[in-house]
């Protein structure tokens, strides 16, 4: 864990690649930007992560187009 690490709860695909953002591959950012499509970022290790964000109910961040 890094304790400077700041939560987005939304953030764009073009900040994400502007600020430099490690949290997604550089190369997924730029091919959801390319293709208009957000992405949900959120942890695997979370009880029913997957079940929840297939939900729409994300415990992450939302990385908009």
């Amino acid at each position: 864990m890094n304790p400077a690490a700041r939560k987005y709860d939304t953030i764009s695909i073009e900040e994400v690649i502007q600020k430099q953002l490690a949290v997604v591959d550089l190369t997924a950012s730029i091919m959801c930007m390319e293709h208009r499509m957000p992405m949900a970022v959120f942890s695997l290790n979370e009880p029913d992560g997957i079940a929840n964000a297939m939900q729409g109910r994300i415990n992450g961040t939302i990385v908009t187009a």
